[in-house]
């Protein structure tokens, strides 16, 4: 994972904990940008942005209940700024990003 600077776990929430920890010690920054998205381009999608070191308890407290991607990079950092034009989207910003939060609603 350190030789790309964008990488994506699919399915990797029951591992974010072992996953998170592993990249803390081979090196990668834990102000790293990562997306969390549920439910990928589905109609009741939810989309978290979130620091890597923020990431497990994240996870934790969402209670996902559908399939979920993580994405990592710093592309992330630049994602979340941008307007999400889908109604149907969840945009949740968490630490170190927790000045900004938004939903829309169909």
């Amino acid at each position: 994972a350190m030789a790309a600077d964008t990488c994506a776990m699919y399915m990797g929430a029951e591992a974010v904990h072992t996953v998170v920890t592993a990249l803390l010690e081979a090196g990668r920054s834990p102000h790293t940008a990562c997306a969390l998205i549920e439910n990928a381009s589905c109609p009741n999608e939810r989309v978290w942005f979130s620091a890597l070191i923020a990431l497990p308890a994240l996870v934790d407290r969402v209670e996902l209940t559908g399939p979920a991607i993580i994405m990592m990079g710093e592309v992330y950092a630049h994602a979340q700024t941008k307007n999400v034009q889908q109604p149907s989207t969840q945009v949740e910003y968490v630490a170190p990003y927790a000045t900004l939060q938004r939903q829309w609603s169909a």
